[in-house]
This record gives structure tokens, sequence and C-alpha cells, in this order.
């Protein structure tokens, strides 16, 4: 499974017709366009050089300008004149030079003209290469934009290189530079993870999750965060691995869990982890937990075919109250199942899952010791039974067996000799014959009849 978030690094630049800023891009892609131009004076040697220098400085300026306001051709005049008097009058190996080509490189990016951006963004590297110290940022970056070019002629390879060589040049010591160090890492986890290169996205997700656990200040949302963990998990499960999947998913539901936006997305999540409780037997708190946080989810999320789960996941529930002795919350679990069913057009229940239900009503209620609301309950669940014409099962004869206990209570003998033997009736088909529990009922009908 690959989440929503991963699978953005992962696909072509989206070229937008009518955008009002940039936001598209990267935070590290914006770096670029964002480059404080006022620093290029500073490297001037003499005074037309300066004035050239600061006339390249307010092209590019004006030019970023327009390219904010999505007037293409006036921000490409200003770029390409940035860039005669770059190589007319700072040189061919100049920094300005390099500046300019770069942001003629995004333009055309943003335009959808990926092969002259492809050209532009290694004519620049070139050109800025010249000074690698000064200029190291600024050449990661094209790193960065160009992996997103490649990744758009779907050569996935030459784009995860050039990530690769963005992220050794970026300083693990500098936290902006560490923020982009991770996006770098999650991208490049991304795309391995849509190769089906598990070892490869493991190796990247596990150094995004190392970096922020020892760098608690690094800028990356919870809400990525928690996605990265659940790529973990689905790897791990995958391998086999099926406790750290478990812990993943966990801290991913501690991550994603109070973000209304992530619900769709957590079902399968909580699913997962209520499973493995079950199938590891961690206790009716753990599932009661994952219950509850999976009925919030599935109430919330806008998917319809999700909501007809809400009645059996509150039965599950339920179930595990009653496990605990905890009737009076059993009894009002089960009824909201009841109530859901009863009331929602999106719930499905099959009819041998009401019988099951209106039973573990019936035993609810038998535990707050309302015997006659246990019968009621106890009567339904027999009538649905006879009307569906289902094979018997142990669970229809502890019904019965339940309902001649109860009448033997109240001392109505006649109705607790009929429970018992049709109780025995059915335990005598089953494959596996409860010896003990029909002999039980055996000697409840003897003593009932001497009597």
């Amino acid at each position: 499974m690959m989440h929503s978030f991963l699978k953005a690094y992962s696909f072509p630049l989206k070229v937008l017709s009518k955008m009002k800023k940039i936001n598209h891009l990267s935070s590290f892609q914006k770096s670029c366009s964002s480059f404080n131009f006022s620093t290029l004076a500073a490297s001037s040697e003499s005074d037309e050089k300066q004035i050239a220098s600061l006339r390249v400085m307010s092209l590019l300026q004006d030019g970023e300008t327009f390219l904010h306001h999505c007037k293409y051709s006036e921000c490409q005049k200003r770029y390409e004149e940035a860039l005669n008097i770059s190589e007319n009058d700072l040189g061919p190996k100049s920094r300005e030079k390099g500046l300019s080509l770069n942001c003629l490189a995004q333009l055309h990016h943003l335009k959808g003209n990926l092969f002259e951006a492809l050209e532009l963004y290694n004519q620049s590297f070139t050109a800025l290469s010249e000074d690698y110290k000064l200029n190291r940022l600024l050449l990661a970056s094209i790193e960065n934009n160009l992996s997103v070019v490649y990744q758009s002629f779907q050569d996935y390879e030459a784009g995860v290189s050039h990530l690769q060589k963005a992220a050794e040049m970026l300083d693990l010591d500098v936290k902006p530079e560490l923020d982009q160090k991770v996006e770098i890492f999650c991208r490049i986890g991304a795309i391995r993870m849509s190769q089906g290169n598990w070892n490869e996205a493991k190796k990247y997700f596990l150094k995004v999750v190392s970096l922020v656990e020892f760098n608690p200040g690094v800028s990356i949302k919870d809400t990525n965060l928690g996605k990265i963990q659940l790529e973990l998990a689905d790897i791990l499960e995958k391998e086999g691995d099926l406790q750290s999947a478990f812990t993943n998913r966990q801290k991913a539901v501690n991550l994603l869990g109070s973000h209304p936006g992530c619900s769709t997305l957590l079902i399968p999540v909580y699913e997962s982890i209520l499973d493995y409780s079950y199938q590891n037997n961690l206790g009716s708190e753990q599932i009661i937990q994952n219950c509850s946080a999976l009925v919030n989810a599935l109430m919330i999320t806008p998917r319809v075919g999700d909501k007809i789960k809400i009645p059996r996941v509150l039965i599950k529930m339920a179930d595990a109250h009653f496990s605990r002795k905890d009737f009076e919350n059993a009894q009002k679990i089960y009824m909201d199942a009841f109530n859901y069913y009863n009331n929602s057009s999106d719930a499905t229940l099959t009819s041998s899952e009401l019988v099951l239900l209106y039973s573990s009503l019936a035993k609810s209620f038998q535990g707050l010791g309302l015997n006659k609301e246990a019968t009621d309950w106890l009567n339904k669940a027999v009538e649905m039974h006879e009307n569906s014409k289902e094979k018997d099962t142990l669970e229809i004869a502890e019904i019965y067996k339940l309902l001649a206990e109860i009448h033997q209570n109240l001392s109505k003998k006649a109705k607790a000799v009929k429970y018992s033997k049709k109780a025995i009736k059915i335990y005598q088909t089953l494959p596996k014959t409860p010896k003990n529990e029909i002999d039980a009922l055996q000697s409840l009908v003897e003593s009932s009849e001497k009597n």
C-alpha cells in the first residue's frame, strides 16, 4: 500500500495553468526562486561589473514578481535580459549567469517545457560549479530539480541519483539543510516504494525516522512522519516481522489519530492493529481502545462503504467488555450496535450475526441479573434462527441451553425441559460432541421430569 503523500513525490511535477503562488513546488525547490539576489553585489570587482550585477539582480527579482502573478512571457523577458547582461558584461562563468540560467530553467519547468528545463538546469549547474563553496546550496537545489525532471521522464534511477547528490551537499548540522535532507530521503524512499524495492525504501524511511528521533527540531509534519511509519509497517509485514509492523502502526496512529483528515487512511490501520491484538491475545483493554478509535474513524469517514463495518466493530468492543465481566458497558455497546444496524441504511448484518448479537445482549442482561430482558432477547434469537432456516450450530445450542437454565431458575420446568432437549439434540449433531454439556442438560431434564 502506498500512502498519498509519498505518491506525490514520485510523480511528475504538475503544471498548473493558473496559480497564485509556486505552491506545487517542494519547499526545497522554492529555495531557488526565493534566493536573496542582493548578495550578488558583494562579488563585483569594479564599478561597471557592480552596476551590471545589480541590474541582473533587479531583473531577476522583477521576473520573480511576474512569475508569482503567472505572467510568464514578461517573466521570461526579464530572465533572458538578465542572462544576456551576465554573459556580455560579467563573463561566461559568472555566478550571475548561473543564477539567470537557473531561473529560466525553473520557468520552463513550470510551463512543462521539460527538455528546455533540463538543458538550462545543466548549464546553470556548470556555471555555478566554478565556486562550489559559495554556491553549494544552489547546486543542491538544482540537483533536486533535475531529479524531478527525470522522474517526469520516468527515469527513476537518474532521479534518485540526482537526489542522492543533492543530499551529499547538505550539512546535517545546519537545521534548514537537515530539513531538506529529510525531505530528500522521503522522496527517495517513495520512489523505491513505487518500484517495489522494499529494502531500499526501508533504508531511506529509517534514515528519516532516525534523523527526526535524534533531531527533535526537524521540520516534518506529524502527518508525513505518520505516513512514513505506515510505509515501514507495510514493509515489515511483507518481511514477516509482524510485531515490528504492529509497533510502527501504533506510532503512526499516535501521529495521525488527532488529524480528522486522516480518518479514512487510518481505518485499515486500526483493523490491522485489532487483528494483531486478537491473534496475539494482547488483552481486552487493547482491543477496547482500538475498537473505539476505529468506530470514531468510521463515523467521520466520507466513504459510505466503510460505515457498514460499524455494528461489527461495536460488537467486538462489547465482547471485550463482556470478557472482563463489565456487563453494564457490554450491554450498552451491544445495544448501540443493534440500534445503529436498525436505524442506518449503511449497516448490514447477516441473520446469523443478528442471532449472535441477540444472544450477546441476553447474556449481558443476565450478567446484570435482568432475567426477563435476557429471556426476551434469547426468544428473539431463537425466532430469527428458526425463520432463517439456517443450520444449527454450537452457538444455537448454547442459546437453548441458556434459555433452559433461566427457566429452571424461574421454576418454569416445562420450558426448561423443552429447551434442554433442543440443546441436547443440536449438541449431538456437532462434530465434537460436548459430553459435559449434554450430561448437565440431561440431568436437568431428569430432575424436572421427576418433580
